[in-house]
C-alpha cells in the first residue's frame, strides 16, 4: 500500500495502489513512467485543493496575488466563507515542493455559527485576500475580516504571517471603520469593506497594503495605505486620497494596486469621477504626492455619479524592467454578462514617455497581468463563453490557447513574475471548488 511504503515519487506524479502492487504515475497533462513526468500541456487540470457546498453566503475571497513561493516550495493562501453551511470560515495555507501533493494549515478561523449575523457579507472572512513573501523568504499574507455579526461592525484587515512555529494573526491591522468614521461616513462603517494588495519593497525593506474602500451611504471615498518593517506592525491606515462625490452608493474610487521593483514603485487606483488613473510613486526613499498619472480615455465615462460614471474597471499595476504597465479592463456600467463589451486599456511608460493600446476583450471575464521568467509581458485570461484559458502577450496583441476548464471558472490567480502556477476557482452543482494548475510556459510559442 502507498501508504506503508511511503513510496516516493517524482515531481507531478503520484503514488497509487493496484492488484500489482504499488506505482507512481503521472498526473493528467503529464508523461512518463512516473519517477518523472513531461509535462504535455502549458496548463493541465487542476489538482482540487478544497471545495465549499452550493448555496447562497458560500464562496473564496477574492484572490488577489494569493499564491507563490518561498523557502523551496510553492504555496497558496485561501479564505472559504462559508455562511451557508456551518459559519465557520477559515484561512489556509497550502504548500507543496512536487506539485502533486499539497499539505494544509489554517493560518485563522471565525466561527460564527452562534451569532450568524443579518446576511453573509454581515460576518466572516467574506471579503478580498492578498499575500506577499518579505526579504527573508517568509509568507505574508492579509485579508477582510468581520468578527461581530452586525451591519453596524466594520470589515477590517487582519495580517497573519508565517512564523517558525506556525501562523500567526494580528487582528485589526488596518482599521477603515475609523478611515470612514474620519471621513463622515460614519453611518456607512457597517457595510464598509475594501479591497486589498500586500505587495514587499525589497528598497525599504517593508509591506505595504492599499485598498479601495466602500461603505453603506457613504458619499466620500478613500484609497487606504498601511505599511509594516520587521516585527511587521502595521501602522494606522491613511487615507492617502478621498473623492467625495455627494452621491450615496455609488463608488468614485475603486481597484487599487501596487507594484515595486528593486528601486521603483507605484500605487495606483481607479479615480471614477475623473475617468483616469490616480496615484503615487516612489523616489529617493519615500513615495511622491498623489497625482493623475494618465488619463483612462474610456469612451463610456460619464460625470454621472448616479451612473456609476458610466463604467467599472478592474486595474493592475506592473513594472517591467523599468518600465511601467497599466491594465485597466473596462466595460460600460450598463454592460452585464459574458458578452457584455469589454476592453483591455494598455498604459505604458517606456523612458519617461507614455503610450497606449487597445484591444477588444469581450468574452474574458478574468485576467491577470504577469512578466514571464525571461521578461515577457503577458496576461493569463479566461474567456467565459467556452471556457478557454489563454496567455495574451501585449507586444504582439496575440493569444496562445492554453487549454480549456471543465468547468466554469469564477477565480483566476497567479504571481506577477515568473509563475509557476495558476490557481482557480471553478463552479458547479457541487458548489465551488479551489484548485492548483502548473504553469508550462516553456510549451508557449514566444510572443504567440
Amino acid at each position: 500500500m502507498c501508504a506503508d511504503q511511503r513510496r516516493v515519487c517524482g515531481a507531478f506524479a503520484v503514488c497509487q495502489d493496484s492488484p500489482a502492487g504499488t506505482a507512481c504515475v503521472c498526473l493528467p497533462g503529464y508523461r512518463d513512467d512516473g519517477k518523472s513526468c513531461t509535462p504535455t500541456a502549458a496548463l493541465p487540470p487542476p489538482i482540487a485543493l478544497d471545495k465549499i457546498p452550493s448555496g447562497e453566503g458560500c464562496w473564496y475571497a477574492s484572490l488577489n496575488r494569493s499564491a507563490g513561493s518561498a523557502a523551496g516550495k510553492s504555496f497558496v493562501l485561501a479564505a472559504a466563507h462559508r455562511y451557508c453551511a456551518n459559519r465557520v470560515d477559515r484561512v489556509l495555507s497550502y504548500s507543496s515542493t512536487d506539485g502533486a501533493q499539497w499539505s494544509v494549515e489554517t493560518v485563522f478561523t471565525n466561527d460564527y455559527a452562534a451569532a450568524p449575523g443579518e446576511g453573509p457579507r454581515a460576518v466572516g472572512i467574506a471579503g478580498m485576500l492578498s499575500a506577499a513573501v518579505d526579504g527573508d523568504g517568509v509568507i505574508h499574507a492579509m485579508f477582510e475580516n468581520r468578527e461581530a455579526s452586525s451591519f453596524s461592525s466594520p470589515g477590517q484587515g487582519y495580517h497573519g504571517w508565517r512564523a517558525p512555529e506556525g501562523w500567526s494573526v494580528t487582528p485589526d491591522a488596518i482599521d477603515d471603520g475609523a478611515v470612514q468614521a474620519n471621513e463622515m461616513n460614519h453611518h456607512g462603517t457597517g457595510l464598509s469593506g475594501l479591497t486589498l494588495s500586500l505587495a514587499f519593497q525589497s528598497a525599504s525593506n517593508r509591506l505595504h497594503v492599499i485598498g479601495a474602500d466602500q461603505a453603506r451611504f457613504a458619499t466620500r471615498w478613500n484609497v487606504l495605505e498601511a505599511s509594516a518593517a520587521a516585527p511587521w506592525v502595521f501602522s494606522q491606515a491613511d487615507a492617502i486620497a478621498t473623492v467625495a462625490n455627494g452621491t450615496p452608493d455609488h463608488r468614485a474610487v475603486a481597484s487599487a494596486d501596487q507594484d515595486f521593483d528593486a528601486q521603483l514603485g507605484v500605487q495606483a487606483w481607479l479615480d471614477k469621477s475623473q475617468c483616469s488613473i490616480a496615484g503615487r510613486e516612489w523616489a529617493a526613499g519615500r513615495f511622491a504626492d498623489v497625482a493623475e498619472l494618465s488619463p483612462l480615455g474610456f469612451p463610456a465615462c460619464t460625470s454621472d455619479a448616479s451612473a456609476d460614471y458610466g463604467f467599472d474597471a478592474d486595474l493592475q499595476v506592473l513594472f517591467r524592467a523599468g518600465e511601467l504597465h497599466l491594465f485597466a479592463f473596462a466595460r460600460a456600467a450598463t454592460g452585464s454578462g459574458d458578452d457584455a463589451p469589454r476592453t483591455l486599456i494598455w498604459l505604458s511608460r517606456i523612458d519617461g514617455s507614455w503610450r497606449r493600446a487597445s484591444a477588444d476583450w469581450t468574452g474574458f471575464t478574468l485576467q491577470r497581468a504577469f512578466v514571464t521568467g525571461d521578461g515577457r509581458l503577458a496576461i493569463l485570461r479566461y474567456d467565459a463563453r467556452n471556457r478557454g484559458l489563454e496567455a495574451y502577450w501585449p507586444d504582439s496583441a496575440k493569444a496562445s490557447p492554453l487549454g480549456t476548464s471543465a468547468f466554469p471558472l469564477v477565480q483566476l490567480d497567479l504571481p506577477r513574475r515568473a509563475p509557476g502556477l495558476v490557481v482557480v476557482v471553478e463552479a458547479g452543482e457541487f458548489g465551488q471548488r479551489l484548485g492548483v494548475s502548473a504553469l508550462h510556459l516553456e510549451l508557449v510559442p514566444p510572443g504567440g
